[in-house]
């Protein structure tokens, strides 16, 4: 009897050194990346895949729905809003809080070095307006649309997002990098999938598809119609080229000055409405 109360001890010892052991990995499926996320919320860690991705150039240009004289241009780096150059310091940081956004301003090194340039007079009014938590979503246009009780500030691409078709009326601006300079201008129509120069007999038409910042040609019969209408009035004299260019584009994107850029395989298009 003696024995067998010393093997029943030894087994609730080990039995209890099993449990303190499962109690500190956690349940099945929480190890590594899983345990350390479950781990984050049991803490009120902020999921770092909620943050927006800032990089890049954006513009302000009202807050709370008010118009700023001047619009603000900032540069996202990393974990910050800078306005250029850095050497004027003035930035503010940022991260995830939550499903939202958290600014700060940063605090300032003494010896910190002040390059003596102007900056615009509402820039610290934008920087102070912005600290604090905001809820954030993103807009169809790429801009970044932050809210909270009784304010939003819009941030948007300094350089708007592609656009989503070609529909409408354009005309040449520039072919692989160079003014369109000639004594003629060539304008281009286009619906949601088409572009073509007019009149239609003419033959010069590509059928499209945009998919984000992509730009793909789809391929077409080019056999002639021999019921279809011949042309009596000749083509500008590089629409051939023009064309062309607009074949070998893999790539679409808005220029600085809201014109449309075609590019790929070593050709590029420039485009402006009409």
């Amino acid at each position: 009897m003696h024995t067998r109360s010393v093997r029943l001890a030894g087994s609730s010892a080990l039995l209890a050194a099993m449990l303190v052991a499962t109690a500190c990995v956690g349940p099945a499926g929480q190890s590594g990346e899983g345990g350390a996320r479950a781990a984050a919320a049991a803490n009120g860690a902020p999921d770092a895949a909620s943050l927006p991705d800032l990089s890049g150039k954006w513009v302000i240009a009202s807050i709370d729905g008010r118009t700023l004289p001047h619009p603000i241009a900032l540069t996202g780096r990393g974990d910050s809003l800078v306005w250029e150059p850095d050497c004027a310091g003035q930035s503010i940081s940022y991260r995830a809080a939550g499903s939202g956004i958290e600014f700060s301003r940063p605090e300032r090194d003494r010896e910190q070095v002040v390059c003596e340039i102007g900056y615009p007079q509402d820039l610290p009014r934008v920087l102070d307006a912005l600290q604090g938590r905001w809820s954030v979503a993103q807009a169809a246009d790429g801009s970044v649309m932050l809210s909270r009780a009784g304010a939003s500030i819009a941030l948007h691409p300094a350089i708007p997002a592609a656009p989503k078709t070609l529909a409408g009326e354009w005309r040449v601006a520039g072919i692989d990098g160079e003014d369109f300079d000639e004594p003629y201008g060539i304008a281009l129509s286009a619906d949601e999938h088409e572009i073509w120069w007019s009149p239609r007999c003419a033959g010069a038409h590509v059928t499209y598809r945009i998919s984000g910042a992509r730009f793909e040609v789809i391929a077409s019969d080019t056999r002639s119609d021999p019921a279809a209408l011949v042309c009596k009035i000749a083509p500008p004299p590089r629409l051939t080229e023009v064309m062309d260019a607009i074949r070998a584009a893999d790539r679409i994107e808005r220029t600085q000055h809201n014109g449309v850029r075609l590019s790929g395989h070593g050709r590029s298009l420039t485009l402006f409405g009409q």
